[in-house]
């Protein structure tokens, strides 16, 4: 859960979302899904989606 918000914090502060993904060892996509859950509701990177 840790990685999800080092990389939503990454992104939001710069970073582009191709390094951040390559930086954690994931694809964009799922960075890109991290950012919309952060962006429908911030708490939501607290708790793991269903």
């Amino acid at each position: 859960m840790e990685q999800r918000y080092r990389a939503v914090h990454d992104v939001l502060a710069g970073s582009t979302v191709t390094d951040v993904a390559e930086r954690f060892g994931v694809s964009r996509q799922a960075v890109h899904r991290w950012l919309a859950w952060y962006r429908r509701q911030p708490a939501c990177l607290i708790a793991e989606p269903a």
